[in-house]
């Protein structure tokens, strides 16, 4: 990332950094609970991952941007995380369904800058969520799968403006989506 200054001043640079880490379990029921459990598998899914100056790579909706670019040039990078949790039921050979809860965070910031003698500016806003997401689908041929899915997201966005707070700002939706999948 470059930001170049008015005037012919030098270019400022920075490099961001991205870090994740997770894992997958894929069990049989039956070794857990017995024959009861039939043929039943699941599988189980656990994310998280950080970054500076890397917003992009934490796989979550674009609430924020790589940096701030300073009145001087100066960069200043976009810190956050996310993490998320999922499940998944094979039911049959054909039908699965899943569970999913994912959380994320990002803090963008500025550096006081003075606009006038004695009236510094700067902020910091910080903003947090979640989603919340189940599904189901069914390989009713070969590359053919039908699906469903249903899902709630939470996000909210506080501020800091020159020592100024604002309220915290909240956003919440529901989500439905039904689709085909052919692969040809």
């Amino acid at each position: 990332v470059a930001a170049l200054d008015c005037c012919d001043s030098p270019d400022h640079t920075l490099w961001g950094a991205a870090a994740t880490a997770g894992g997958e379990y894929r069990f049989k029921w039956s070794n857990v609970f017995g024959p009861a459990a039939g043929d039943t598998y699941g599988r189980l899914l656990l994310q998280i991952a950080a970054a500076r100056g890397a917003i992009g790579y934490l796989g979550i909706p674009f609430f924020a941007t790589d940096y701030v670019v300073g009145g001087d040039g100066d960069l200043k990078e976009t810190t956050g995380y996310s993490a998320v949790a999922s499940y998944e039921h094979l039911w049959t050979p054909t039908v699965k369904s899943s569970i999913t809860y994912s959380i994320f965070g990002t803090s963008e910031a500025s550096d006081m800058e003075l606009l006038a003698p004695d009236e510094p500016m700067w902020f910091d806003v910080k903003v947090r969520g979640s989603l919340l997401q189940a599904g189901i689908e069914d390989m009713v041929q070969p590359g053919l799968t039908i699906g469903a899915e249903a899902g709630y997201t939470w996000t909210t966005a506080t501020g800091d403006y020159a020592g100024n707070s604002s309220a915290p700002l909240s956003v919440s939706f529901p989500n439905l989506a039904a689709y085909v999948r052919k692969f040809f």
